[in-house]
């Protein structure tokens, strides 16, 4: 089990690993740290070091995780690096999509990948997604976060090495704040922190104070202003795309694009027609869900209430009657 000990989350599931620097916040990179360490000791995912990778294998420990759990993805990395593929980034939604009884948080400094690219992604309520805002000459990111329809946008402004007077809040969630630790942190004021309090109090967005930091980060705590600030945010379920929003069931859960493999323990026919009935009784002014899905789309049906296993199928979901017979 791959508990976290990062206030915010609660487990860390790290389906690539490796990155590079592209600003200030990144100048003491504690996973760049940390990588080195475990090359050292030896462990096999981080024998190339702090160098980009993706780990097909990883993409398979959500499914053991059966307890509902915040997940932060890629404590290590960065999912919208550059040298991680697309088709990568995919199986890892795929993943997120299939596994609802989990919250699973990204976080990246890639904003413009990710406003280039999220339209390819399959947006579920339980993936939260964020961008790091160390200071005002990355806020640009908060305009690309915008536009990915994530049900929570959250900022991590840790470390927070400079003010943030005039954060641009609508359309965000969740703010956490938090000073950088380590052996030559940079200091954080705390008007600084309190400043984006008041701006997130005045905006009705939470806010979550996770540490002053400092070379021992533990003494210096987590209080602010006399009192601990522990706000999680509330998704926003009007954010996805219409295919995925209505087609989410409390039985069934069916999400898109994936790779074209079949998650079930019933013959295929009889599988589809029961889910094609659950789907017309939630909502029975639509003829035909299924003419919503662009053809191209392969679908990934799963059964939340089974321990269900994986049949590899070819066949796609593209055409379907009006009504079932």
């Amino acid at each position: 089990m791959a508990t976290s000990s990062i206030e915010w989350t609660e487990l860390t599931w790290n389906p690539t690993t490796g990155c590079d620097k592209v600003s200030a916040g990144c100048k003491f990179c504690y996973a760049e740290i940390m990588s080195r360490r475990l090359k050292a000791m030896g462990v096999e995912k981080y024998k190339d070091g702090f160098k980009v990778r993706e780990h097909e294998a990883a993409l398979m420990i959500p499914y053991s995780w059966k307890k509902p759990a915040m997940v932060f993805v890629n404590s290590m990395s960065d999912l919208f690096h550059k040298d991680v593929s697309l088709e990568f980034i995919q199986k890892v939604f795929a993943v997120m999509n299939a596994n609802p009884h989990l919250i699973f948080q990204v976080l990246t400094k890639r904003s413009e990948r990710l406003a280039e690219i999220h339209p390819q992604l399959q947006w579920t309520q339980n993936i939260w997604m964020g961008v790091s805002v160390e200071d005002e000459r990355v806020i640009h990111r908060i305009d690309d976060l915008r536009k990915a329809p994530a049900a929570v946008r959250f900022l991590s402004c840790e470390p927070l090495i400079g003010p943030l007077k005039k954060l641009k809040l609508k359309g965000i969630d969740w703010v956490i704040v938090g000073g950088e630790s380590g052996a030559n942190p940079r200091p954080m004021k705390e008007e600084w922190a309190t400043s984006i309090r008041d701006q997130c109090e005045k905006h009705d967005v939470a806010f979550f104070f996770k540490q002053w930091g400092g070379r021992n980060k533990k003494a210096a705590g987590r209080v602010l202003d006399g009192e601990y600030y522990d706000e999680f945010p509330t998704p926003n379920s009007k954010r996805f795309t219409c295919v995925t929003r209505w087609l989410f069931h409390p039985y069934w859960f069916l999400c898109a694009p994936a790779p074209n493999t079949f998650y079930h323990e019933h013959d295929t026919c009889s599988f589809l027609r029961e889910l094609c009935h659950c789907l017309w009784s939630i909502n029975e002014t639509n003829k035909n869900p299924f003419q919503q899905l662009p053809a191209q789309w392969f679908m990934v049906l799963v059964r939340r209430e089974c321990g269900a296993r994986a049949v590899e199928s070819p066949m796609r979901l593209v055409t379907f009657p009006d009504r079932l017979t």
